[in-house]
């Protein structure tokens, strides 16, 4: 009798339920579904064209924020969310797999993926219509596909005055960004170019430039390549009276001459490559300087990092000084190779232009800063 009463009553209670609208707690539980990151379901991706990589899944947040209409800067004006952008391509493995719906109402799906060319330690999201997932893992890019280090050269001469962006990659932006996460209103010039990541910083700079070639963090750009150590110790600071000398200016010119083409100059965050042998390009943090790709004299910017640092073969050495600041240099470009691409393309070695560089930096050292921003 009681297990009669029971039953009667659950059907009741169904019927109730239906008859009440039970569909939100429906719609609940599918958002619930929605939201939770599961085992991806396929193991393995390329990306389509440019593509975003951040350390977050919630991307409506970096791309709208609460209201729609403003992205995630930090105090320097910069997203931080933004890893690096993936050059078309790029093979991912999938992990992690969340199904969400975006602001504007689309459903995507959110990758936690890992890729070969990233040894950083940040965890790696991609909104899944960037990519084209596979079920065979794709081979990563054969380095004959990496452009010469000439045409390297010219295609970092080419991005002089590209706005400056944090971890960016991409010239021109990417205007999907736009397209997914739509502003609730419109936007400024400036915003919608940032919307889009347009621009570069000076590792994303290299990257793109040497076909994904260079290292995507500082970590690994310190092993990069060889080291290229000009010793200047036996410059003093002191002339033959016992007079006090800066012997930045010295020093700097000793190790102008052992640098070649798209070598590589690095402190702290901060990364020159060198263009040839009197100029430098680096792409300028936006909070302090006009923040875009900058040419400046690769000897203007030795003194500068010689007044700020010392200059080291191996930046994990210590130093006596424990608080001092140190620069290192790498090699990008194998010399030889270097030369014949030069020949190659009409040019011939001018044995002047060493002697000339080196004369202009008699008169001593114009203004440059070397930031300890960032």
């Amino acid at each position: 009798m009681k297990f009669r009463l029971l039953f009667v009553l659950l059907i009741l209670f169904s019927l109730t339920a239906c008859g009440s609208g039970e569909v939100p707690e429906k719609t609940e539980f599918i958002d619930k579904q929605l939201n939770e990151i599961m085992a991806a379901k396929t193991p393995f991706a390329v990306a389509k064209g440019d593509t975003p990589v951040l350390n977050t899944h919630d991307w409506d947040l970096v791309f709208g924020g609460p209201s729609g209409d403003a992205l995630k800067y930090d105090q320097y004006g910069e997203i931080d969310e933004l890893v690096f952008v993936a050059l078309p391509n790029t093979p991912f493995n999938l992990q992690r797999q969340i199904r969400k719906k975006t602001r504007s109402g689309a459903e995507t799906i959110y990758y936690k993926v890992t890729t070969p060319l990233y040894s950083g330690d940040q965890a790696l999201w991609v909104d899944g219509r960037f990519l084209d997932v596979q079920d065979v893992r794709a081979a990563a890019t054969s380095s004959e596909e990496f452009p010469s280090a000439a045409k390297t050269l010219i295609t970092l001469r080419s991005f002089k005055d590209a706005p400056y962006t944090w971890h960016g990659g991409s010239l021109d932006g990417i205007p999907e960004l736009l397209e997914y996460y739509p502003p609730a209103q419109s936007v400024s010039e400036r915003t919608r170019s940032d919307w889009m990541l347009k621009g570069f910083d000076s590792l994303g700079m290299l990257y793109r430039a040497s076909g994904g070639k260079t290292p995507l963090d500082l970590k690994t750009l310190s092993r990069f390549g060889e080291a290229v150590f000009i010793d200047t110790a036996e410059i003093g600071n002191t002339d033959e009276n016992g007079n006090i000398l800066d012997p930045t200016v010295p020093k700097a010119r000793k190790i102008m001459t052992g640098l070649l083409p798209l070598d590589i100059i690095s402190m702290g965050d901060r990364v020159w490559v060198v263009l040839d042998n009197s100029e430098v390009v680096e792409s300028k943090y936006r909070s302090k300087f006009d923040g875009a790709v900058q040419t400046t004299t690769l000897f203007d910017t030795l003194v500068g990092l010689l007044q700020k640092g010392v200059y080291v073969k191996d930046p994990f050495e210590e130093l006596e000084n424990k608080s001092a600041k140190k620069f290192f240099i790498r090699r990008y470009a194998d010399p030889g190779n270097l030369m014949i691409e030069q020949l190659t393309a009409g040019e011939t070695p001018d044995e002047s232009s060493d002697d000339e560089t080196l004369q202009g930096a008699e008169e001593g050292p114009s203004s440059v800063e070397v930031s300890d921003e960032e």
